[in-house]
């Protein structure tokens, strides 16, 4: 599996050995878990749908709130202290991020067993508002080589392409508040037909987005604890493309700037295969042909990357630093 990106967090994975989890807020489709679909959906349940609702919301939220063991209960607010302490050197706190609060868990179920159906969809609507703002998003791709995902994702062809071990091995064996989901793609968005299941409610709205998108191919981690650079303890990243612009610099810009900026990726790529000794990253630089539509991509053998180095502060192109490189080669 893929994912695209810029250079700058290209550098920061490799050298906490992190992956970088986006928030929704900042997806660059408006409507990639937009609330006013949430809105339409509770609106749109029947009295019977709410009832059925409240129950299956009551049972999560307790099982949520309190751990069951040899007859004993734990409030949820020390078990999350613990919890946080034991992933210490797992997860990079992030600054923006609010510290986690259960009071809106609490608020819900306090009103689960109320008669006033609007007073729970108001308060069940506010606490999947505030969950959604908390979680982070990590997107895959099966495929490295489709043109808009390079346009839209890694800098116009600028960044990289990056490639991972499987994203369910690697995060499922964590946590149980770590989902990986395919992306499932409509005409018209709605949050499926099991009205009265509050997990597959946020699942769905989690995982559904217009057939526009379909091109994507996606499939997403989500961590319900929170966005910004999650450490992983095996090396996760496999492979790095950079892309057909990887090399360019514009008239507008500091070449000196822009080739230290390349630079830095490659002594971070060299420090992480140094600590990493298992790691068997392989590196390609990504090739447009003017006949073809589809890219193509040339391995840089673990010998060349000095070769890449030197190549990245003295060629403002792929075509001239690849022929560089081949000259070098033979």
């Amino acid at each position: 599996m893929y994912y695209f990106t810029k250079n700058e967090h290209l550098i920061n994975e490799l050298a906490n050995s992190s992956l970088y989890f986006s928030s929704p807020v900042s997806f660059n489709d408006p409507l990639d878990c937009d609330f006013r679909v949430l809105h339409d959906h509770l609106a749109s349940l029947s009295t019977d749908s709410i009832k059925n609702l409240k129950l299956d919301c009551g049972k999560n939220l307790r099982e949520h709130l309190y751990f069951k063991n040899e007859n004993k209960y734990w409030n949820f607010k020390s078990e999350h202290k613990k919890y946080t302490k034991s992933w210490q050197g797992h997860i990079d706190p992030n600054p923006g991020l609010p510290p986690y609060n259960e009071s809106p868990l609490i608020s819900l179920l306090d009103v689960v067993e109320t008669e006033e159906d609007d007073v729970f969809l108001k308060k069940l609507h506010e606490w999947t508002k505030a969950l959604i703002n908390n979680i982070g998003v990590k997107c895959f791709t099966k495929t490295w080589s489709n043109f808009l995902l390079w346009s839209h994702y890694a800098n116009n062809h600028r960044g990289v392409c990056v490639g991972v071990v499987n994203p369910h091995e690697l995060f499922l064996r964590w946590s149980r508040n770590v989902g990986y989901f395919a992306i499932h793609y409509t005409d018209i968005k709605t949050l499926g037909e099991d009205a009265t299941s509050l997990r597959k409610t946020i699942q769905s709205f989690l995982t559904t987005k217009f057939s526009e998108w379909e091109y994507e191919q996606e499939s997403r981690v989500i961590s319900f604890r929170g966005y910004g650079f999650i450490r992983i303890k095996c090396p996760a990243i496999q492979e790095v493309t950079f892309g057909d612009r990887w090399f360019f610099t514009s008239q507008s810009e500091e070449s000196d700037k822009t080739a230290k900026s390349r630079q830095a990726v490659i002594k971070a790529i060299i420090d992480f295969r140094k600590k990493q000794h298992k790691s068997k990253m392989k590196l390609y630089v990504a090739e447009s042909r003017p006949s073809h539509s589809n890219l193509l991509r040339h391995e840089i053998h673990s010998n060349e990357i000095p070769l890449l180095l030197n190549a990245a502060a003295r060629f403002s192109s792929n075509e001239d630093a690849l022929s560089y490189i081949f000259r070098k080669r033979h």
